[in-house]
């Protein structure tokens, strides 16, 4: 029921609902017990985490398996996906977090990201910042460009998420922190919100180009407004968030035909269509 309530604060989580749903009915064998889904919507990947640590990418137009791997870290119910590039990152119980991609059989980045358990990532819009939570009662935010820690706070959350204008949202227990960058990447406390006594959260998540935070806890959801986090100014060829049906459809239609292989899936994805620079041996 919860999911079906979020639902309307994300586009995507309907989906993970139904596919979640094939996974353990008719995928049982293949994909095992999922704890936590993924979907990579430009390349039509299906990206899951099961109970013995294993990664599976599964391609949802044609129903094939594309890559199955093992972590070797042991289980992991913390996985996001970030949008810039589409790779996938996994927090582990020994504070490390690792990136990887359907065509490496090892991990593209492995970093030590806290003492202990990793309880929570997010990625930014952009893709070059990362919020880390962990059991040490840290939350920090990383530049993924040089992967160095820009800023740590003293906090505990179950739950981390960036709105689309770089607002950070943190769930413990009942309450909820948001932070916002008050210029060189110093992020403040910009609101409080207190649930009622008893009320434990287990996620949180913004609504795209609307001012709301949707908070799904023990007793269903709730919904809070967030002045500034969502995107007021939004392209139509890009997202549309008032599309009919018909233009729903037209455009599934389209970005099934624009699929993107599992190889464009990469760190950097501006090395596409660029030149490979010659090596030593060629050059002699």
């Amino acid at each position: 029921m919860v999911y079906w309530y979020l639902s309307k604060f994300s586009k995507d989580l309907n989906v993970y609902l139904i596919l979640f749903r094939i996974l353990n009915v008719l995928c049982p064998q293949e994909h095992g017990k999922s704890l936590k889904l993924q979907f990579l919507e430009k390349h039509f990947l299906l990206s899951s985490i099961n109970s013995f640590g294993q990664l599976h990418y599964q391609d949802i137009s044609t129903g094939e398996m594309v890559a199955n791997y093992r972590t070797g870290l042991g289980r992991t119910d913390v996985m996001r996906v970030n949008p810039y590039n589409a790779v996938i990152g996994l927090g582990h119980a020994g504070g490390k977090v690792t990136m990887w991609k359907p065509t490496s059989v090892k991990p593209l980045v492995t970093m030590l990201c806290h003492s202990g358990p990793v309880t929570a990532i997010a990625f930014d819009r952009g893709g070059h910042l990362m919020a880390t939570a962990g059991v040490d009662r840290k939350v920090k935010i990383w530049d993924l460009r040089k992967y160095e820690v820009i800023n740590s706070y003293a906090a505990r959350a179950q739950s981390l998420d960036f709105s689309q204008k770089g607002l950070l949202a943190c769930s413990n227990g009942s309450q909820v922190e948001i932070f916002r960058d008050t210029g060189g990447q110093d992020y403040k406390i910009y609101m409080k919100h207190r649930m009622v006594k008893g009320y434990q959260i287990g996620k949180v998540l913004f609504r795209p180009y609307e001012d709301v935070l949707g908070i799904g806890h023990s007793m269903g959801l709730s919904a809070i407004l967030v002045p500034g986090s969502g995107e007021p100014n939004f392209d139509t060829f890009v997202d549309n968030p008032v599309e009919t049906s018909k233009q729903r459809r037209e455009k599934e239609v389209q970005s099934l035909l624009n699929k993107l292989q599992p190889e464009t899936i990469m760190l950097n994805p501006n090395m596409i269509a660029t030149v490979r620079p010659s090596r030593k041996k060629e050059k002699k």
